[in-house]
């Protein structure tokens, strides 16, 4: 194989490094600009999809000093979908989410415990869709105060 990194040094003696992957045949492959690491990058404002980049949808937010379900939230894939919560409010929000349209929503599990619950601001990821077309809906239930809400990629 004919070796792509040079290194010339002043010196007799050079210390190298150089970062590699097994190649299809078991043998190390190492990293150049001809010979990217393979990585898929996720992130920044598109995502990646077998069809390409998918720009990241318009983000939902509300307000709102009522209990009710917001509307739904289609998440591009494999991206952290964020969640703010503001405002001078008590209650709770709970994420759930639809994979057959928005006809029925579950509850957000982690390690078969609850996840998504909400019961003061917040802003933070909490969730990364793996499945195309999956839905997400904040299920808001306000004591008092209003809440201010946004879910967005």
């Amino acid at each position: 194989m004919d070796d792509p990194v040079k290194i010339k040094m002043p010196a007799s003696y050079a210390g190298a490094q150089a970062i590699g992957f097994s190649d299809t045949e078991g043998y190390i492959s190492l990293i150049n600009p001809q010979n990217p690491l393979p990585v898929v990058i996720a992130g920044g404002g598109l995502a990646p999809s077998p069809t390409g980049s998918v720009p990241a949808p318009p983000a939902l937010r509300g307000e709102t000093a009522q209990s009710m379900q917001s509307a739904s939230f289609e998440p591009a894939p494999d991206r952290p979908v964020v969640l703010t919560l503001s405002g001078e409010w008590t209650g709770s929000v709970t994420i759930r989410r639809s994979g057959d349209g928005g006809a029925t929503f579950h509850n957000l599990t982690a390690g078969g415990s609850s996840w998504g619950v909400y019961t003061a601001n917040a802003c933070e990821p909490f969730w990364q869709e793996p499945v195309s077309g999956a839905q997400l809906a904040l299920f808001i239930q306000i004591d008092s105060g209003t809440l201010s809400y946004e879910v967005a990629q």
